[in-house]
């Protein structure tokens, strides 16, 4: 077979297979605002008395997720097909680059990522985290296996001082709870064991809340 009839054979059969799909997948980039090519469409297939060769409108759910199992429309000329595609975004997206157990800073990478694999919202660039669960290498990053670092942890010895006035008061503590700097923490007064409330001012400094 000449080689151009080869390639005309072989555009012939792609476009039979699933001219649907390519016409959904480049309506569902261009909504998400993302190249065709991270969008993936399949569950299509060949439409019944379809041309094999035909330019389709897609119309796709107005409100809510375009990802997943969507009813989507499609018709060319006179012909309408109401059809239910699986549609998949790969993005470069955060991933845990070891396992890692549940509580343990994560090590971050990157990797193309599938949006059925996503659970939640993927967390952003920088930062250093914690993982809420045990992680398996490779695992997405998204708020709801993984939060924030603290920037002292439960356990933590620390001085708790205490302010009035011109005297200043100070006793040995124990952090009971993650904290962040700035924000209001529990700690243990070792030297009265009572639990008090604390602002974490960095290093290892709680300084008592004013009642």
């Amino acid at each position: 077979m000449a080689l151009w009839a080869l390639l005309a054979a072989v555009g012939s059969g792609l476009a039979a297979e699933m001219p649907a799909e390519l016409a959904i997948r480049d309506a569902v980039a261009a909504r998400l605002d993302v190249p065709s090519s991270s969008v993936e469409v399949s569950g299509v297939g060949r439409l019944p008395n379809a041309p094999e060769l035909a330019e389709w409108v897609v119309t796709l759910p107005r409100t809510g997720s375009i990802l997943g199992d969507v009813p989507v429309s499609v018709r060319t000329g006179t012909l309408r097909y109401a059809v239910r595609p699986h549609i998949i975004v790969w993005r470069d997206l955060p991933v845990a680059a070891d396992e890692v157990a549940a509580g343990a800073p994560v090590l971050v990478s990157r990797a193309r990522v599938s949006s059925d694999e996503v659970r939640g919202e993927a967390i952003g660039a920088g930062g250093s985290w914690t993982a809420r669960v045990a992680l398996p290498a490779g695992t997405p990053l998204t708020n709801q296996n993984v939060r924030p670092s603290p920037d002292i942890y439960r356990g933590a010895t620390v001085r708790i001082i205490a302010d009035a006035g011109l005297v200043s008061v100070s006793a040995p503590g124990e952090i009971l709870d993650d904290g962040f700097l700035g924000e209001s923490v529990a700690v243990l007064n070792l030297a009265t064991r009572t639990v008090q409330s604390g602002v974490y001012r960095g290093g290892s400094v709680v300084i008592l809340e004013q009642r």
